[in-house]
């Protein structure tokens, strides 16, 4: 059997540690809908739900875990925190590395509700002008930002972010995608007014099951209605925290999953896990940039990053070399968008894409020795041929 070698960790993480497929298979066993009876099933349902989010809520820094919302993924937390806290002729304040879960929503709020977007502008290198940023936010009403880039690496000062937001009294919307369970994030000290993140990338769980933290005085609006197994004799929504965001049948096995993998990071330690990623990343980084017709984009080994390594071959379409490296070597990887092409526009790869690296907590040294070799034989091929 070909040996598999998994750099796509910026999308999901795989594997998932042993315990989370255990406590998935635990849960869909179990059976039962939480809030949804008062039977043991339904009750047992419920303390999952329940357990999950005080230990999210703790992980990062929510003093009121009921602030802490269930979603299906980021994306649908981000539509809710956007579509919740705009209002009509608002101006906001972005970036010009943002994902599509920010930019087709922003459009769309452009197009049905008169806002204006502020872009502020980045180099060449992905890196945000923050006194740009904090120029607009002198005539801005929200700001809404990632907090790593998912093309070029970069993670962006969160803290100089949301002091900004504070100065101004705007409420900041964050984009933890690619740094929810890496980076620490504290946000209640923070200031923030909704910060979001799947589980499933570093939190270690299952696809399924977002996260939408929610600011202390912040009222979000219902982006879905339904449902809460609360106040059903009315046909309003309830108006607290988590109901008032929370209609329909949550994934209980996917929020389990997500508890225990925050169990795992605590068993590990996040910043041990993050130094591991990083060392793998900083010599892909190294080594892929000494191969001729290889060009590195976004972060270098002096900036702030994640474990994203992103890169184009000359002549090549990154979909051939993806392609090449999943067939003759077993090695996964993601060419193309990555869903943001403002990113690309930024960094000058918007009609290549790139070719996306993300080596995670189970990858070894002795992997991406190999990912070089292929990925040099390859180029050289590509290159010369």
């Amino acid at each position: 059997m070909k040996q598999r070698i998994y750099l796509d960790n910026a999308a999901t993480t795989h594997p998932k540690p042993e315990t989370v497929y255990k406590t998935a298979d635990k849960v869909l066993r179990a059976g039962g809908n939480a809030g949804r009876g008062g039977h043991s099933f339904s009750r047992a349902a419920a303390e999952v739900v329940f357990v999950a989010r005080s230990q999210a809520a703790a992980f990062f820094g929510i003093g009121d875990s009921e602030r802490l919302v269930f979603t299906a993924n980021a994306t649908q937390a981000l539509n809710t925190a956007l579509f919740g806290l705009i209002k009509p002729g608002m101006t906001v304040v972005t970036t010009a590395v943002e994902h599509n879960a920010v930019v087709r929503p922003l459009k769309a709020l452009e197009r049905d509700r008169g806002i204006k977007v502020l872009v502020t502008a980045c180099d060449e290198g992905g890196r945000i002008d923050l006194p740009e940023l904090e120029r607009n936010c002198k005539q801005a009403d929200i700001i809404v930002a990632t907090h790593a880039s998912n093309v070029s690496g970069l993670v962006f000062p969160l803290k100089q972010l949301a002091a900004i937001a504070v100065r101004y009294s705007l409420p900041f919307i964050v984009d933890a995608a690619q740094t929810a369970g890496s980076e620490l994030i504290e946000f209640d000290k923070l200031q923030l007014a909704a910060m979001v993140c799947s589980g499933h990338k570093n939190l270690f769980g299952v696809q399924g099951c977002g996260l939408l933290a929610v600011g202390k005085n912040c009222k979000i609006a219902p982006l879905i209605f339904g449902g809460t197994g609360s106040q059903s004799e009315s046909a309003e929504m309830p108006d607290f925290l988590p109901d008032a965001l929370e209609s329909g049948t949550q994934n209980a096995a996917a929020i389990a999953t997500l508890a225990a993998g925050l169990e795992f990071i605590d068993k590990i330690g996040r910043e041990t896990i993050w130094r591991h990623k990083i060392k793998l990343a900083d010599y892909l980084r190294s080594e892929l940039a000494a191969i001729i017709g290889l060009n590195i984009h976004g972060a270098t080994a002096d900036d702030e990053r994640t474990n994203v390594v992103s890169c184009t071959v000359n002549n090549c379409d990154s979909g051939e070399i993806a392609w090449r490296l999943d067939d003759e070597y077993g090695i996964a990887v993601r060419p193309g968008m990555h869903c943001s092409p403002w990113a690309h526009r930024a960094l000058g790869t918007l009609q290549t894409g790139t070719l996306r690296f993300s080596p995670g907590w189970f990858n070894t040294e002795l992997e991406m020795e190999q990912v070089v070799e292929a990925v040099r034989k390859l180029s050289n091929y590509q290159v010369f041929k």
